[in-house]
């Protein structure tokens, strides 16, 4: 499986959309890890 690494490797070469798909693939992840330290969804999600 590759989970991001080939979209991530696009990105690093100027590809926008590889960018996207990084953000699509890990976006809840990193709003509930987020989510942790402040303690507020709506917080989380405008960081994120």
């Amino acid at each position: 499986m590759d989970y991001g690494a080939d979209a991530y490797r696009r990105f690093l070469l100027g590809d926008d959309y590889g960018l996207e798909q990084v953000i699509g693939l890990y976006k809840d992840s990193l709003i509930f890890f987020l989510m942790q330290y402040v303690k507020s969804a709506v917080i989380a999600e405008e960081l994120t």
